[in-house]
């Protein structure tokens, strides 16, 4: 055993000594007691019996609101941090069987579960854990944004989940929208799926959310070589109605306008709309430009 191993025994032996009369005696200092394991977890010692222990030892002697206010503020504090993903995840899921288990608290249980995933996205027992609380509750909300965010981990097949997902979204109501982070996240999952763009452009429109709508739709053909070019060119008609409508920013058209009279001189709908655009001065020469080059194709 080399000098620096010996250190690090003492000081585990010297924290275990401390402990063991708070969890075995009298817990005066629940914050302490915490800290001492989170030192031990950052050893590699997993010491799940003491994890258990101090959950009993809070409620033996009333200290439970202390520690979890004492979980709450490691969990959104820098000393976590310091450790590896793997460790904050064990430390953070302790804390979740605490207000679950200890406190009945669901939902603060549900904010550990939360955290574990956003810094180990493949945690199986924190996703299958709010998996269950969101489906006994019919969250469809935090339910479909749960798959999504961890789909990239998942060990089903992305269409099946995908599939599942977007029937959670069809069914949500007009007060919940999906975090545009999640909808993003969708759209960059399946791009081709005429479905997804449908689903999400739908749901957008539902919640009142039209310029969100035509920023998914500018996603999905980010990289025009993902689709097909007839699915680039229905996607820029989608943009084009919303631009020119509810999402109310006819500049940002021009570009598909462009677009669409490049594939087609004679699109009635891209010629009508460039006419309108003439009136924008920032778009105005383009628009006259995508006019002209349109009719000189069409007279050959």
């Amino acid at each position: 055993m080399t000098e620096k191993q010996d250190a690090k025994t003492i000081r585990s032996v010297a924290r275990l000594r401390r402990l063991a009369p708070m969890l075995e005696t009298r817990l005066d200092d629940a914050t302490a007691a915490l800290e001492l394991l989170i030192a031990e977890a950052e050893t590699g010692e997993p010491r799940t019996e003491l994890w258990e222990q101090l959950h009993a030892a809070a409620v033996r002697d009333d200290r439970d609101v202390e520690l979890g206010t004492a979980y709450e503020q490691a969990m959104k504090g820098r000393r976590l941090k310091t450790v590896s993903p793997a460790v904050q995840a064990e430390i953070l899921m302790h804390g979740a069987d605490f207000f679950q288990g200890v406190l009945g608290d669901l939902d603060g249980a549900a904010n550990f579960l939360t955290r574990v995933l956003a810094i180990v996205p493949g945690h199986a027992d924190a996703f299958a854990r709010l998996e269950r609380k969101y489906t006994a509750s019919h969250d469809d909300r935090r339910l479909a944004e749960l798959h999504v965010l961890a789909l990239a981990t998942r060990q089903d097949r992305p269409a099946l989940v995908i599939g599942r997902v977007l029937a959670l979204i069809e069914r949500l109501p007009a007060d919940a929208p999906l975090g545009v982070e999640v909808c993003e996240r969708l759209m960059v999952a399946d791009p081709k799926s005429p479905r997804v763009r449908a689903v999400l452009e739908a749901h957008c429109r539902k919640t009142g959310r039209f310029a969100e709508a035509a920023a998914l739709l500018e996603l999905a053909i980010a990289d025009p070589a993902r689709l097909e070019p007839p699915q680039v060119l229905e996607v820029r008609r989608r943009l084009l109605a919303l631009y020119m409508g509810e999402a109310k920013a006819p500049d940002a058209s021009i570009p598909h306008v462009e677009a669409l009279l490049l594939a087609d001189p004679a699109n009635a709908e891209a010629r009508k709309i460039a006419e309108r655009l003439l009136t924008q001065p920032r778009v105005a020469a383009r628009a006259a430009a995508a006019l002209q080059e349109s009719r000189r194709r069409m007279a050959h």
